[in-house]
């Protein structure tokens, strides 16, 4: 089974922490899709100033960036599809949603 992957997903790491840093490693073992896949999403993120970059040796570490007054929107956008994924794998949940 091929699991989707959108710029929304890379974010789900910061949801529990938002002053979090994180290395690619990281995003690889949380999300469990290959670094190379994950990448060029960061990158986009980096590009749209949604994340900074910061070097450190040989890794980059990757933090959220506050000075963007679009964090709260992507952050709350990552939030909604986390809680869908969540509905959808679960049908007691998906009912008890509905029925409130």
């Amino acid at each position: 089974m091929v699991r989707k992957i959108t710029i929304w997903s890379v974010l789900l790491p910061y949801l529990r922490d938002y002053n979090r840093t994180l290395l690619l490693v990281d995003f690889e073992k949380e999300l469990k899709i290959k670094h190379q896949t994950i990448s060029k999403y960061i990158k986009e993120l980096i590009n749209n100033k949604i994340l900074k970059k910061e070097k450190r040796d040989k890794n980059s570490s990757y933090s959220l960036n506050f000075k963007n007054p679009l964090i709260p929107d992507y952050l709350s956008i990552s939030e909604k599809m986390r809680n869908f994924v969540l509905l959808d794998k679960s049908m007691l949940l998906k009912r008890l949603y509905e029925q409130l």
